[in-house]
């Protein structure tokens, strides 16, 4: 039986608009032909595009008797007749309705994606938010719509207004506007005019600033000689431009960063697609503006700003500011910040996007009581994957802990070889299957507070292991894993574990169910495409209900009430290998909860093989039981 999609033509008798639907019939494979014909002197242009594959026959309705005649006679055509080859004068025509056909068909495919019934009943489609560019997200009875800001249209916000190049402004950089055209050349002194063409006299007057002198040089080139303690290249940067605690109140001029690049306006137009430009609402608070000055409204460590290094690649580093000597903690509050979408570190956003100002304060840096559990100063946001993912900050995920094994073993080499979660001061909860053959707790060494594992960073804290506690009912099975769940017990240094501070914090376990469909978050140094990655990587997915997991297309039997379902849709977004005992990490009422444990799974980010879970909710009394029977 010949079944077409329910779309319909505007005529009915049009039959290049018959010929452009996509028509499914029993089988596996897909046919594209271009195919011409000449008849009465004029040139009768079909595209015929015949998708061959199974489809459940209530989701079509059936052809008419003369529509499958025709396409009948088409088949006909197809296989018995020459293939002709497009007029060579009507090849933009094909083109122009491939692409279209094309395009209606990526959108139908992606809004299905979205909207994948069998995963949730409750899957909202702007929980992973499609819309690109800073759009917006809105729920609408047929799915959704995303409003775009000045800069960006189309359908998902992917299309930029602006026509600024790089070569636009010759002798400067193309900034965004709001009002049309929409871009400026802002211009390197001491060039002027509408594209920078144009020279001034070097030096004159001169544009040194606190009593420096101005040096002509050679081809438009100046040098400005700065007085002592002064430098910069118009002598900006005085004696006390420095920067307290992490820098979030820095309001300085130093513009380049510790490797020397020189720093890009945050208005410029490569910055359009950056989720930390001027145009973010709020961002101007924390002193992001049409200028280049470092700044840091996202608890880095220090100031940073965006360049473009030596092969013209986006990129973000420190800066080479100065900590204040008379440097002082001071209790500052944190911005709710968003992602730097290049391949370096990335920071954190909320659910929109949007820049919100915190209002707690950092802890002290040395506390070694934790007066509560899934607060931390840095929140985590809505974005990339694990596997082949995106990089996060220090103190992205404080209670995220990296299990490590001290020195080599059989199968085994020294370094990270799981995940685990800070649940108190002296207990890691991790996977027994990361610590079922390796359960000799001298060989362990943990590590909170980490986000690069090759680094030594100065925020880390380690702990030797004092005992490992595996639960009793766990068991492997040949594709699947049971009461995956174990926990571990740090040994005391100075009669203290885990000492809270920005980059450590501890979790809270589960106290009751999550709804299918919530947005949870991974984190972990699992494998990306290219390999396993030292940075800390973290991703979203969705609670998919038992029944869904169940289902034969996935797992069917080997799912029980231990195990817990997540992922995505369309596939791509997993925890992978090395990610193993980490946590899946759900907010309730802003404070993040451990909902699961990185279990096992099929292959990695793959289409209807979710990630697998241990259910830790289930588990919440047995965890008390152990830590408090200790």
């Amino acid at each position: 039986m010949l079944l077409v999609y329910g779309g319909k033509c505007k005529h009915k008798d049009n039959v290049t608009c018959l010929l452009s639907l996509i028509v499914n019939v029993k089988g596996e494979s897909m046919v594209n032909l271009y195919w011409s014909a000449n008849r009465d002197s004029v040139l009768c242009s079909l595209y015929l595009s015949v998708r061959v594959r199974l489809h459940h026959y209530t989701t079509y309705t059936t052809m008419s008797t003369w529509e499958t005649l025709l396409l009948i006679g088409m088949f006909y055509l197809l296989f018995y007749t020459p293939v002709l080859q497009p007029h060579p004068h009507r090849t933009p025509v094909f083109e122009k309705l491939h692409e279209k056909i094309e395009k209606h068909r990526k959108e139908q495919e992606f809004s299905l994606a979205l909207n994948y019934y069998e995963y949730s009943d409750v899957l909202d489609p702007c929980s992973l938010n499609p819309c690109r560019n800073h759009g917006k997200c809105v729920s609408t009875a047929p799915g959704y719509q995303c409003q775009c800001n000045e800069f960006f249209t189309g359908d998902h916000c992917e299309k930029p207004i602006t026509t600024c190049t790089e070569d636009l402004c010759n002798h400067g950089i193309c900034v965004l506007k709001k009002i049309p055209p929409k871009f400026q050349c802002r211009c390197d002194y001491p060039y002027h005019g509408p594209r920078c063409n144009t020279a001034a006299d070097v030096c004159s007057p001169n544009p040194c600033k606190n009593g420096g002198i101005c040096a002509v040089r050679d081809n438009n080139r100046f040098r400005c000689i700065c007085p002592l303690h002064y430098k910069g290249t118009f002598c900006e940067v005085g004696p006390n431009d420095c920067y307290r605690n992490d820098g979030l109140q820095y309001r300085g001029h130093v513009s380049y960063t510790e490797r020397g690049f020189s720093c890009l306006p945050w208005d410029s137009f490569l910055l359009a697609k950056e989720n930390m430009n001027s145009f973010v609402s709020g961002i101007y608070m924390y002193g992001i503006g049409e200028h280049n000055y470092c700044r840091n409204p996202d608890g880095e460590v220090k100031p940073w700003c965006y360049f473009q290094d030596g092969s013209g690649k986006l990129s973000w580093g420190l800066c080479n500011v100065t900590v204040c000597t008379d440097n002082i903690i001071y209790s500052v509050p944190v911005v709710r910040s968003v992602n730097r979408t290049t391949d370096k570190p990335i920071i954190a956003t909320d659910v929109k996007g949007n820049i919100t100002k915190r209002n707690t304060t950092f802890p002290p840096q040395s506390n070694t009581t934790f007066s509560t559990c899934g607060l931390k100063d840095i929140p985590t946001s809505i974005r990339g994957r694990i596997f082949g993912g995106k990089r996060t900050q220090p103190g992205q995920h404080p209670w995220l802990a990296s299990l490590q094994l001290k020195v080599s073993v059989p199968l085994h080499n020294a370094g990270h070889i799981c995940g685990g979660t800070l649940i108190a001061p002296c207990w890691i909860l991790t996977a027994a299957h990361c610590v079922k053959t390796l359960s000799e707790p001298q060989i362990w060494r943990v590590f909170l507070g980490k986000t690069d594992l090759i680094k030594n960073e100065t925020y880390q804290q380690s702990f030797d292991v004092r005992r490992i506690i595996i639960h009793e009912f766990y068991r492997e099975e040949p594709r699947s894993l049971h009461y995956d769940i174990a926990l571990m017990e740090l040994k005391k240094i100075n009669k203290t574990c885990a000492k809270e501070s920005k980059f450590v914090k501890k979790a809270c376990i589960a106290n009751r169910e999550f709804a299918v469909g919530k947005a949870c978050t991974i984190a972990g140094w699992g494998r990306m495409e290219t390999g396993f990655p030292s940075q800390l990587l973290d991703a979203t997915v969705q609670l998919i209900s038992h029944s869904a997991c169940s289902d034969p297309k996935r797992y069917g039997k080997l799912i029980d009430e231990s195990m817990l379902c997540a992922g995505v849709p369309e596939g791509g977004v997993d925890a992978c290998q090395g990610d193993s005992g980490g946590p899946l990490i759900c907010e309730r009422s802003a404070v993040s909860q451990v909902a699961g444990v990185v279990s096992w799974g099929e292959l990695c980010g793959v289409k209807d093989k979710p990630g697998v879970y241990t259910h830790v909710f289930k588990f919440a009394q047995w965890i008390e039981s152990k830590i408090k029977g200790n």
